[in-house]
């Protein structure tokens, strides 16, 4: 890296520690986020729950409110069977899940009543889940809690104009220059945590009992804006998670974040990462991938993962779209389960490379 571009990377974390402190997190103000009352389609409220074990046992889950309706997705595998919600996308109102936040930042109820589809015999059968999630750790926020080199090193790439900053540094990436842009800023934080309940299927009842992993992001979002993301989430049965996603704008590339408390009892964030085997592979994305994680206590953890089961959500009427699979993982040696997906836009000339 030359002096030139460090000198940038210095300038823009200066810039990131400075907003930091002006804007301070107000977690429960998060917590209890309500959708605004608007016709911007952009803007949504979105909650992700992710919970898995070695022996094969995952529940995930997410719903994203916006003003026209929902986005709810449910994946479930146990004991060899998959199972997958029928449809992604309901009226306010008529989703069929309910979330209950208990106690902000600790403890959430998550109620599903709907329908699953069996993926190997397409038979459709009524299916509810009753879950707590009661946190372990406390939230991780990037903009908060991360080591924000990646996004440094993605202003430091380009060259700095002003038709630069004037997109790549509105609120939302670009999708409104306004300074009312200001009021849907994205905020996007994560938190591991257990799973605890039960789960229904087709009158057959199985306890939950795994570690969780949780998302919420809320304010504006574009999915037509992005080009191509990889988001990885592994779990341990022993309680320990590690995150690693990097995504691609037309603006700023190649930013990345993540964390882990494998082998701690606190978070620490991803400094630098090595991918080392991956593929767009026409837009499915590859069965296997493979990335070296650094991170700010100096450790190196080899993340290889492995998909093994795997549905396509689509968003904004195709022009974004993730392939959503369930993943058995390794990490040095430690054994996980979680979420691999990959995110392509509908344009594929548009995706873009991981690595320099």
């Amino acid at each position: 890296m030359g002096f030139k571009s460090w000198i940038k990377e210095q300038i823009v974390l200066k810039a990131i520690d400075k907003k930091r402190k002006s804007t301070p997190f107000d977690l429960t103000e998060a917590e209890l986020h309500q959708l605004p009352q608007t016709e911007d389609k952009l803007i949504n409220n979105s909650y992700y729950f992710g919970g898995n074990s070695t022996d094969g046992h995952s529940l995930i889950f997410r719903i994203a409110y916006r003003c026209y309706g929902c986005e709810v997705f449910v994946l479930y595998t146990r004991e060899g069977k998959f199972y997958t919600i029928d449809k992604q996308a309901f009226a306010r109102g008529e989703e069929p899940i309910r979330l209950t936040c208990l106690e902000p930042g600790k403890r959430w109820r998550l109620e599903f009543d709907g329908i699953l589809q069996d993926n190997a015999t397409g038979e459709l059968l009524p299916s509810r889940f009753d879950v707590t999630y009661t946190a372990t750790l406390p939230p991780f926020h990037a903009m908060y809690h991360a080591c924000f080199i990646g996004m440094a090193r993605a202003f430091a790439r380009e060259k700095w104009t002003k038709e630069f900053f004037a997109e790549a540094m509105s609120s939302d990436m670009g999708t409104d220059k306004s300074p009312e842009s200001k009021k849907n800023q994205q905020h996007h934080y994560e938190q591991t945590g257990r799973f605890s309940g039960t789960i229904e299927i087709g009158g057959q009842s199985c306890p939950v009992e795994m570690t969780a992993i949780r998302d919420h992001s809320f304010g504006k979002r574009d999915w037509n804006y992005m080009q191509d993301h990889i988001w990885l989430m592994a779990m341990t049965d022993a309680g320990e998670a590690l995150n690693f996603s990097i995504v691609n704008y037309p603006r700023l590339k190649r930013i990345f974040v993540g964390y882990t408390n494998i082998g701690l009892d606190h978070n620490v964030s991803l400094k630098d990462y090595k991918l080392l085997e991956y593929d767009h592979n026409n837009g499915l994305g590859t069965d296997r991938i493979v990335v070296e994680c650094l991170f700010t206590d100096g450790r190196r953890l080899l993340v290889k993962a492995q998909r093994k089961e795997n549905v396509v959500t689509p968003f904004d009427g195709g022009n974004y779209y993730f392939q959503e699979g369930i993943a058995d993982y390794d990490i040095s040696g430690v054994k996980a389960r979680g979420t691999i997906e990959y995110g392509f836009n509908g344009d594929s000339s548009r995706w873009d490379k991981y690595i320099d």
